[in-house]
């Protein structure tokens, strides 16, 4: 049986939060959960406009002012979940990473940054989780956060 969190009235305590970090081609967001649950429940989610991918088509190089909005908001990030005592960061990069020459070099730095690892999906793996949470959600994915793909794919298992 759960114990009642002494830092959430009403609430039970599920272990530490959970954060989620979603390196996009247009922004990078931060999603950090109560704890692992049937339900995961937000308590923090932020999103950071920085715009990685919008040269990788015409120069095929993530923009290095994206590059240092994006390292300047990871640090932020890792910052944020340390004050708010999370224990386990699960993070992926998407299209921009995966297709721009510099790609790489970017997530390593990132990865410093973060001190954790970032898992780069495949353009087949991203499509999928997509398909797969329009058929859960229907519109509200289309919608909205798409932290719950990041969530699925780095198999964050709920109890």
């Amino acid at each position: 049986m759960k114990r009642a969190n002494p830092d959430a009235q009403g609430r039970l305590d599920h272990g530490p939060p959970v954060a989620v970090i979603d390196v996009g081609s247009n922004s990078v967001r931060l999603v950090v959960y109560e704890g692992l649950t049937r339900s995961p429940t937000e308590i923090f989610n932020e999103k950071a406009l920085c715009g990685l991918g919008r040269e990788v088509q015409s120069t095929g190089l993530l923009a290095a002012d994206a590059v240092e909005h994006a390292l300047s908001t990871l640090k932020r990030y890792r910052a944020l979940c340390e004050r708010m005592g999370v224990k386990e960061t699960l993070a992926i990069a998407t299209a921009a990473c995966r297709d721009a020459k510099n790609g790489r070099a970017f997530i390593r730095s990132a990865e410093r940054t973060l001190k954790t690892e970032i898992d780069i999906l495949s353009g087949a793996r991203e499509a999928e989780l997509c398909r797969r949470m329009i058929r859960i959600y229907g519109e509200r994915f289309l919608e909205g956060s798409d932290s719950v793909v990041v969530a699925l794919e780095l198999g964050l298992q709920v109890a």
